[in-house]
């Protein structure tokens, strides 16, 4: 599970992540849900919006 936000079908993920993660958190619009191991530019990935944005 990462933080982030989606523009145009792109995530990029939150600038704060790992025990910041509750910084990332309050910025971002969802998550995105990712397989475990390597995620190459291009992968799918789960979008899970936030409701209170």
């Amino acid at each position: 599970m990462v933080p982030g936000t989606v523009s145009d079908g792109e995530f990029t993920s939150a600038e704060f992540l790992g025990s910041a993660m509750l910084r990332g958190v309050s910025n971002a619009e969802g998550f995105a849900l990712i397989n475990p191991g390597k995620n190459p530019a291009g992968s799918i990935a789960r979008w899970i919006p936030f409701t209170w944005n």
